[in-house]
């Protein structure tokens, strides 16, 4: 808008014209077109890992839907022949779910992180 008034004020010849103020202004528009162009780019990125995300959803649902509970077999303790080697299976079948649990909470964070980021900057955008 000021721009628009400092521009009016020069084809006109006015007093009001101040060239400074206005290359300040032309300045600021570029830095938020650069801002925009920077965010515009940012969420591209986000779409690209969220449709990959999804992809990744859909292949282990699709895994999912076509597990059958059939095909298991129960786990076999044959070569258990003492307590120690009992505990030492056990021990490791616990460490793995642990280690899978973790890395469970920890990709459920990283996305909840994304999703922030992503309506932050779908707010800033809006904002603009």
């Amino acid at each position: 808008m000021e721009l628009e008034q400092n521009t009016n004020a020069a084809e006109v010849g006015g007093v009001d014209h101040d060239e400074a103020r206005q290359l300040e202004i032309e300045a600021e528009l570029e830095d938020v077109c650069l801002e925009s162009d920077s965010i515009t780019a940012t969420l591209d990125v986000l779409e690209e890992h969220l449709d990959h995300v999804d992809t990744k959803i859909g292949q282990v649902q699709s895994e999912i839907k076509a597990f059958d509970m059939d095909s298991v077999q129960p786990p076999r303790f044959k070569g258990l022949n003492n307590v120690d080697n009992a505990r030492a299976t056990l021990k490791t079948f616990f460490l793995v779910l642990l280690d899978l649990n973790v890395y469970k909470k920890d990709l459920e964070n990283k996305l909840i992180e994304q999703d922030e980021t992503v309506l932050d900057l779908q707010s800033k955008v809006n904002i603009l």
